[in-house]
């Protein structure tokens, strides 16, 4: 089944950034000491950063504090009043905290580049940015040439991150999209041409679930039962279809990154 290519996607958006002015501000990555995949996810950022000629900055919530909303919302509050820092990204979920919304309203909107903060609906025009993940999604479909308002599009999970702001962002456009949770009747992706996944649950999807000619993007990421890291989507198991798809790893993460350090320049130069 053929791969999109997605390193090389993200390595054009990275070039594209070198040329761009960088106003001297740093882009804070704030993550829990605790939390060491998301200490991993953060060091690729800065690396990635590195590359495009960003400031990435790594700030650590000391365990001590970890779940306590307010005083996490106190390290986000004295970055966002730094005028020296450009933008700040959280490393979610935060753990003991079920909303963090709390925390990321902290964020002002011009320093979003998640693009998380209420005062930033993902349909509004007046917005210098889209989330990530619909930036990636729509930069990828792109790549691809296709026109994804003649296509008929299945969005499964509805995260903060990835499925919710996909999909409301499509269906702000006028495409035709179902929406699927894990544990749901997924039989809808039957019909889908493009699929979209967000659920976080290795091999969840395979092969056979999908028409012959589908486009699977896979933005889910998790270890399956051999402790390896999959996407949502099993492209080993009966691979004997027509599918294009994103491969887990080096697929959607590496554009979404790049799409995250994108709209950090867009905001703040």
């Amino acid at each position: 089944m053929p791969q999109i290519n997605c390193r090389e996607i993200a390595e054009n958006i990275i070039k594209e950034l070198v040329a761009k002015p960088k106003g001297g501000r740093f882009l804070a990555g704030v993550v829990e000491e605790y939390d060491f995949s998301g200490q991993s996810f953060q060091k690729i950022k800065k690396s990635a950063a590195e590359k495009a000629g960003i400031d990435y900055r790594i700030f650590v919530i000391p365990k001590e504090i970890t779940g306590n909303q307010e005083e996490i919302r106190n390290i986000i509050k004295t970055l966002s009043e730094d005028k020296s820092c450009g933008g700040i990204v959280v490393q979610l979920p935060l753990q003991g905290i079920k909303d963090p919304s709390f925390v990321l309203e902290a964020i002002p909107p011009e320093k979003d580049p998640d693009a998380l903060h209420s005062d930033l609906p993902n349909n509004s025009p007046k917005n210098k940015i889209l989330p990530p993940a619909v930036l990636a999604t729509k930069t990828i479909l792109s790549s691809q040439k296709i026109n994804y308002l003649d296509k008929k599009i299945v969005v499964v999970g509805q995260g903060r991150l990835v499925g919710k702001p996909i999909s409301t962002w499509l269906i702000n456009e006028g495409a035709d999209v179902s929406v699927a949770q894990k544990g749901d009747d997924l039989s809808v992706i039957k019909e889908a041409d493009i699929l979209i996944l967000g659920s976080g649950e290795a091999g969840l999807i395979k092969s056979s679930d999908l028409k012959d000619g589908a486009m699977v993007l896979d933005f889910g990421y998790a270890k399956n039962a051999s402790g390896k890291i999959s996407g949502d989507f099993d492209p080993e198991a009966e691979a004997n279809k027509n599918i294009t798809y994103t491969p887990t790893p080096g697929g959607t993460g590496p554009v979404l990154v790049a799409c995250l350090l994108k709209n950090f320049l867009d905001l703040s130069c």
